[in-house]
């Protein structure tokens, strides 16, 4: 994990934060996706920049360079194992300055296999996909905003059939959503001009962003995008508020569990960060509130919670089935499921029957109700 002391972030250290969260979660999923479904990874950056860096020579701490970087250390492991790998990178960017940059530093990676597209990312999808004709894809969607054409997203995504790493902006998000722009950008971003019935159905108590994060989930389900989309919030540094969110899509059960993992590395780096803002003499005595939510009371409960929702009496699971839908609602590990559950058999909430010299459940033991 990078040094959370990074000045290249000063004043935006939640920008590491994000990029932290990306490069262990790429390094993570490409390992798996390399050595058991595809040798070939293809990474889209569809709002590629450069935006605001430190480095404005190398990109360092930009997210595609860092990608880059990351992807690039995985093949080399792989390689150096004797096994293939072959990584595409396709950047878009609609400012044409930008992407003027964007083209210079592709021109500097010797050997790096880098597509550059100027233009709307929506209006290059059918470009992009043309790289991505083969292989596995995982898509960043990092926009500046939320005006985003879901529609068309959610449609490259189905033909990709990859997973995807969103941005959303809940600071931004989170604004009443009365002003007639703010309301055309929520109809393109949910897919759905008629949002506001099923916005105002969703209980007052929630905040805007969280509101709205239910129906983009709901949405890029019924479009077929994901099946499972777990979300890590990112607290503003120096506030306590969410300042944004990740939000992971894909359609298998080892993506989400990958998720949790990372999330519960990097959570320990934002809790740092913050405690070094708020305290930096007296870090030690004067902690700041913990962010940490993986595996705490909170997310245990919700994990129980589904897993009584899903585990219907009469019907028995296999274990597996329970790891993306526990493990989407509840920030938790697989780790953690499997506790819980041996915690909910002893008090008779569910059964399993397991192997002699096994102590926790496990992929094949069938959950049931008693």
């Amino acid at each position: 994990m990078e040094d959370e002391s990074d000045n290249r972030y000063d004043g935006r250290e939640h920008s590491f934060i994000k990029h932290l969260f990306l490069a262990e979660y790429l390094k993570s999923a490409a390992f798996k996706t390399l050595q058991r479904r595809s040798v070939i990874f293809n990474y889209v950056d569809g709002f590629a920049g450069p935006w605001k860096v430190a480095d404005a020579e190398d990109y360092s701490d930009s997210s595609f360079d860092l990608s880059i970087r990351t992807l690039l250390s995985v093949k080399d492991a792989l390689e150096a194992k004797g096994q293939s790998a072959i990584i595409r990178f396709c950047l878009c960017e609609h400012d044409r300055a930008r992407a003027r940059r964007l083209r210079d530093y592709a021109q500097r990676q010797e050997a790096v296999d880098i597509h550059v597209f100027e233009g709307v990312f929506e209006d290059r999808l059918d470009d992009i996909a043309a790289i991505g004709r083969d292989g596995f894809t995982f898509t960043f969607i990092d926009p500046t905003g939320f005006n985003l054409r879901s529609q068309d997203i959610a449609n490259f995504l189905v033909q990709q059939q990859g997973d995807f790493l969103f941005n959303y902006m809940s600071e931004h998000i989170n604004r009443y959503p009365a002003v007639e722009a703010v309301q055309r950008a929520f109809g393109n971003l949910l897919a759905d001009t008629n949002w506001r019935s099923r916005f105002d159905a969703l209980s007052s108590e929630l905040r805007n962003e969280e509101r709205v994060l239910v129906l983009f989930k709901e949405r890029m389900k019924e479009l077929k995008g994901a099946q499972f989309m777990p979300d890590f919030a990112i607290l503003n540094p120096r506030r306590n508020r969410v300042q944004m969110r990740l939000v992971l899509g894909t359609n298998h059960p080892s993506g989400v569990e990958v998720f949790r993992d990372v999330q519960a590395r990097v959570e320990q780096t934002q809790d740092a960060i913050r405690d070094r803002i708020r305290n930096p003499q007296q870090a030690s005595l004067f902690s700041a509130p913990s962010s940490h939510v993986v595996g705490g009371a909170a997310a245990c409960s919700d994990a129980s919670r589904t897993i009584l929702e899903i585990v219907q009496p009469g019907k028995g699971i296999d274990f597996s089935k329970l790891v993306g839908p526990v493990l989407e609602v509840a920030a938790i590990r697989v780790t953690d499921l499997k506790r819980i559950l041996g915690e909910m058999r002893k008090i008779g909430m569910v059964a399993f029957d397991l192997p002699q010299g096994k102590i926790k459940p496990d992929h094949g033991i069938i959950i049931r109700r008693p």
